[in-house]
């Protein structure tokens, strides 16, 4: 489990006498979760959390969701990956602002967006180098549990 948690604050300064200053606070987080299941299979999803904090106005916060299974087969050679990035919503941002323009005139503007993005992904990779550090471990057991080779029996 991994994860971070960042806050900015952020201020806005115009040079027109017009503009009021503005400021406002910035946030982003986000978890990663690696599990090892049995029969060489691992569990992956990662959460994440942003909102930004505009000059003129305020936007809506955003969270997604990324979740997969990779399967490895063949002494690690050979891997295949299922993923699918936010099952359960939607994306739906709001964002708002409140300008003044520099003859003194005023408009407000807002903006709607719903984001539609499931996203399936299945991926297989194959490794073309020797696994070392593989062979190491089966090595460093066959030590451990006194097997000798036949190659090396006398």
């Amino acid at each position: 489990l991994t994860g971070g948690y960042t806050v900015s604050r952020r201020s806005y300064q115009s040079k027109s006498a017009l503009q009021k200053p503005s400021s406002g606070y910035s946030q982003r987080g986000n978890m990663t979760v690696f599990g090892q299941l049995p029969y060489s299979v691992t569990l992956e999803g990662q959460l994440n959390y942003y909102t930004n904090a505009l000059a003129q106005g305020k936007n809506s916060a955003s969270l997604t969701t990324n979740f997969g299974f990779r399967k490895t087969f063949f002494r690690n050679k050979l891997s295949a990956r299922f993923a699918v990035s936010d099952p359960f919503a939607d994306r739906n941002f709001f964002e708002s602002s409140d300008v003044l323009t520099n003859t003194g005139g005023r408009y407000y503007q807002e903006r709607n967006v719903l984001s539609k993005t499931k996203n399936y992904t299945f991926t297989v990779g194959y490794r073309f180098m020797n696994n070392k550090k593989q062979k190491a471990k089966e090595d460093v057991k066959k030590v451990l549990t006194n097997e000798v080779s036949p190659a090396t029996k006398k």
